[in-house]
């Protein structure tokens, strides 16, 4: 018989992410602040979406009646399509502006006009837009961010073609963005970008869009830490902490081998 000297200690195995540490306590600090902002927020919207007057603040009044006017609704859609007509009045909104004699140039103008134009139709520019429209008039504010896209779709003989490359304009709910009220601007202030994805839309993101190269190796990572950890049980885990407890070193498993 023959006895391994390998030793598994089971809280080895998460290994502090610093950088993902300070992100999230950053996230924490400044959700906490915008706290109050958010209440209104959501008072807002229910009353932008009520039914009736038993899902709002007017809950509480002494009526015998439930029944509410969407006039806050009304005025909200009228405010969309105000704006979004003007923003779009017609499919050859885009203008270029030339700051250079070289841009100037006709030939110049015309091509990126004509390039951005097939940017902005086939990357849904328009309802990204009247997206961030809602966001201003529900919440105040509106971000976006931009993106690089490559998107692919099946060829009638099965064969991989590109669909769409470009720059691509991204919405962020307010409700996923954080960022420093001290900074002097918004454009010079600390900000944290809230996304949720699963693994397969996160590998998908990796193929088709430029710049998220270096994330394979965090999800290998991720992967590897997952399958390590899922292969102890509960009771394992709740035994190494008895252990540290009763004054003991770590747990560790001794595999003997015949």
């Amino acid at each position: 018989m023959t006895t391994s000297d390998k030793v598994v200690e089971l809280k080895g195995l998460l290994v502090k992410d610093t950088e993902a540490d300070w992100v999230s306590n950053l996230w924490t600090k400044w959700d906490n602040q915008r706290a109050g902002k958010v209440e209104e927020w959501l008072e807002a919207e229910k009353y932008i979406f009520a039914t009736d007057t038993t899902t709002t603040t007017n809950n509480k009044l002494p009526w015998t009646h439930k029944t509410t006017t969407p006039k806050l609704t009304q005025i909200r859609d009228n405010l969309h399509a105000n704006y979004l007509s003007s923003l779009f009045p017609n499919d050859k909104w885009l203008t270029w502006i030339a700051y250079t004699k070289d841009a100037a140039k006709k030939s110049k103008a015309e091509t990126i006009r004509s390039y951005m134009e097939n940017k902005t139709r086939e990357g849904k520019f328009r309802n990204t837009v009247s997206h961030l429209l809602y966001d201003y008039i529900d919440k105040g504010n509106a971000f976006t961010m931009p993106t690089f896209e490559t998107r692919y779709k099946d060829g009638p003989l099965g064969q991989r073609v590109t669909d769409f490359v470009g720059p691509k304009a991204i919405r962020i709910d307010p409700n996923d963005i954080v960022f420093s009220a001290h900074a002097a601007d918004f454009e010079s202030a600390s900000k944290v970008v809230r996304s949720r994805k699963s693994l397969g839309e996160l590998k998908k993101l990796i193929q088709t869009h430029t710049g998220f190269e270096d994330w394979e190796t965090y999800l290998e990572k991720r992967t590897s830490l997952h399958n390590a950890a899922l292969s102890y049980s509960a009771a394992d885990w709740t035994k190494a902490s008895m252990y540290e407890v009763d004054g003991l070193a770590p747990y560790k498993n001794t595999t003997a081998a015949m």
